[in-house]
């Protein structure tokens, strides 16, 4: 099973499902969002987002971890923020890389929240790389240490 996680404070919109999904030949989406899993409407909003062909599954965060273990398709692991990203990471989800859709990564001239930038650096110093793509065939933009926070 390969395993991407992705953190995108949108979750599924047009681009995840025809850029991203396409791209990885993705057919699996669990969606690790703990304010989501509660609302029982807005998690039926995210399943009738995507096309047949991609089974959605929503979880809280600390449920993740054991759901993706009866995975053997490939999986794209949906949070909406580093901060939640790290969570998983630190409930023992495993990854080797966290991709961030967010253009304000990309960018200086964009204000990152201070918790963000707390998270990113420590997936970083667990040894987690971190990247931000806003397609998959672009170029990634690999994210460092924050040293302003």
């Amino acid at each position: 099973m390969k395993l991407l996680m992705r953190s995108d404070e949108r979750l599924i919109h047009d681009k995840l499902i025809n850029e991203w999904c396409k791209y990885y030949n993705f057919s699996k989406l669990l969606i690790a969002d703990n304010r989501v899993a509660n609302d029982v409407f807005m998690t039926n909003v995210y399943k009738s987002l995507v096309p047949l062909w991609i089974d959605v599954e929503v979880c809280k965060i600390d449920e993740a971890q054991k759901k993706l273990q009866k995975y053997k398709d490939d999986v794209l692991l949906l949070c909406a923020t580093p901060v939640e990203a790290l969570q998983l990471i630190k409930s023992g989800i495993f990854v080797d890389e966290v991709s961030l859709a967010d253009k304000r990564y990309m960018s200086k001239k964009i204000k990152i929240p201070k918790e963000y930038k707390q998270a990113v650096n420590e997936i970083l110093t667990r040894g987690v790389l971190v990247s931000a793509q806003v397609y998959p065939e672009n170029k990634k933009t690999m994210i460092e240490i924050y040293a302003d926070c």
